[in-house]
């Protein structure tokens, strides 16, 4: 029996899709073609801080080419603080080194909560805000939470939950090249999965991250850490000037029995994956019996036994007809 498998790149790890045919069964595989303005792909999952049970999921495509070099973010959250104002942000380090989200042993002063100074020398200053309208790259107001590169973000224009806690975020954000801040920032995030992204906002006690604030009064702080999560690369932009896929494309002609076929596919483009299969099996199987003429005397009473033509046939069989088709997007 033949086995075709299909592994496409996912979230940290490959997702394999097996279909299982009779020998002669074929079957193809191939890439769409890319342009050579093809955006790389990320996606990261976000997970809860400081016990907020905020969780989501970000979709991140980059363009770095010209013209055109562009951000696009998505981002889904929930379990937000409703109602209120919920900055999320790409943080990062400023070397070589890759950001990582906060743990435990971050909280130094030990007030069970890991406030955004905290967090910094783990996830590194902010690199962009995702804001709408998109924040112009620029001298920041600060420089202990931003980098040199990130410019002033209007609070107001941070992502807003709603009643139940959700946010909804999509933007595409355009790095000027005749800006030498985006072109600072555009070369400080790649690569893109050294990054992390980080949402912010929840109650919390003054103190937390306001210097010298009352540990005992409750306040939004609307830098606080909530949930964080690490970019994974799932599609690195082609940059073919044919427009041909550099990932790979493949097809499986007619296979016999014992034989072993893999695609393997190392982006998340679309692939479809067609077997329309015409299978037929036939099992017959006849049993037969006959007997001649039988005579049979007696010495006191004569008589005559006799036997026909006797058969006896037993006949089975079965067809069936597959057909599969199967597409994975």
């Amino acid at each position: 029996m033949n086995r075709i498998l299909i592994r496409l790149g996912t979230v940290g790890a490959g997702v394999t899709l097996a279909l299982s045919g009779i020998a002669g069964l074929s079957a193809s595989a191939q890439s769409p073609t890319s342009s050579a303005s093809d955006p790389s792909t990320y996606i990261a999952p976000l997970h809860q801080l400081n016990h907020s049970g905020v969780s989501g999921i970000a979709n991140l495509s980059i363009n770095d080419t010209q013209p055109g070099a562009a951000l696009t973010a998505q981002v889904r959250a929930r379990g937000t603080e409703p109602n209120q104002i919920h900055a999320i942000h790409i943080h990062g380090m400023l070397d070589s080194s890759s950001a990582e989200c906060p743990t435990t042993s971050a909280d130094t002063n030990r007030d069970n909560l890991v406030s955004v100074f905290e967090g910094a020398p783990f996830y590194g200053p902010i690199k962009v805000s995702f804001t709408d309208p998109p924040t112009t790259f620029g001298p920041p107001s600060r420089t202990d939470l931003f980098a040199p590169f990130a410019g002033i973000p209007t609070f107001a224009n941070f992502p807003h939950s709603n009643s139940n806690g959700r946010v909804l975020y999509g933007q595409t954000i355009p790095f000027d090249m005749n800006n030498q801040y985006a072109v600072q920032a555009l070369s400080s995030l790649t690569p893109l999965s050294q990054q992390h992204i980080v949402i912010h906002g929840g109650f919390a006690p003054e103190s937390v991250d306001t210097p010298g604030g009352n540990p005992n009064k409750i306040v939004y702080d609307a830098l606080l850490p909530v949930a964080c999560g690490p970019i994974i690369q799932t599609h690195q932009g082609s940059t073919d000037n044919q427009g041909q896929n550099n990932s790979g494309e493949g097809s499986i002609s007619n296979t016999g029995p014992g034989s072993t076929n893999t695609i393997t596919e190392t982006s998340n483009n679309s692939v479809t994956v067609t077997n329309n299969n015409n299978v037929e099996a036939s099992n017959q199987s006849t049993q037969s019996s006959s007997t001649g003429n039988g005579n049979v005397t007696e010495n006191t009473n004569s008589g005559t036994s006799s036997t026909g033509s006797s058969t006896n046939s037993n006949n089975s069989g079965f067809m069936f007809r597959i057909m599969n088709k199967t597409s994975q997007n």
